[in-house]
């Protein structure tokens, strides 16, 4: 499916996500984390671009790790700053208690 970037910090958050079975999104809030999360990115590029946000369909556990990606890669079209959308996607690591080695995630 769709990563944010080449070479992306965040390539191997999502690539993480997408491999966590449907029972790992059944533990506590996590999916209502990514969720929110989701809203947030929508948010910082509708402000963006000036114009209103738009509410994020559930398409359910399978497909939240990719609308990450695409929420991402439309946040950095949008020319949503860089630093807003790492401190917001590393929170979201941080709430669902992962960290991605390497550069992901600083």
């Amino acid at each position: 499916m769709n990563s944010p970037r080449p070479g992306s910090q965040h390539a191997e958050l999502i690539q993480r996500l997408r491999a966590k079975p449907p029972s790992y999104w059944e533990f506590g809030d996590r999916r209502t984390i990514l969720r929110q999360c989701l809203a947030a990115l929508v948010g910082l590029t509708a402000e963006a671009g000036g114009m209103p946000a738009l509410s994020v369909p559930d398409i359910g556990v399978h497909g939240l790790a990719d609308q990450l990606a695409v929420l991402i890669r439309d946040a950095h079209e949008a020319e949503v700053s860089t630093e807003r959308v790492d401190q917001l996607v590393a929170g979201i690591a941080g709430s669902l208690g992962l960290s991605a080695a390497g550069t992901a995630l600083r």
